[in-house]
């Protein structure tokens, strides 16, 4: 009987209780180590977004500009 109570622990993952799945602490831990609020991740995800947006938009200007002189010579 005793080898059955010292089975038990090896199975169970150092600093994690019995009844907790091994699969659900990673997630948990990553979030924990998350130093960056959400919001200033957000924010600079959305700012980075938008520059690139802006990029684009000027280079498809500059294209439709060009492409309009062409014409205009035909």
């Amino acid at each position: 009987m005793s080898t059955d109570s010292v089975a038990t622990p090896v199975a169970v993952p150092p600093g994690a209780s019995p009844g907790t799945s091994a699969a659900a602490e990673p997630s948990s831990s990553s979030s924990a180590t998350t130093t960056t609020p959400p919001t200033a991740a957000a924010q600079a995800i959305d700012l980075k977004r938008e520059l690139l947006n802006q990029k684009i938009r000027n280079e498809n200007r500059e294209r439709k500009k060009r492409w309009r002189e062409q014409n205009e010579d035909r």
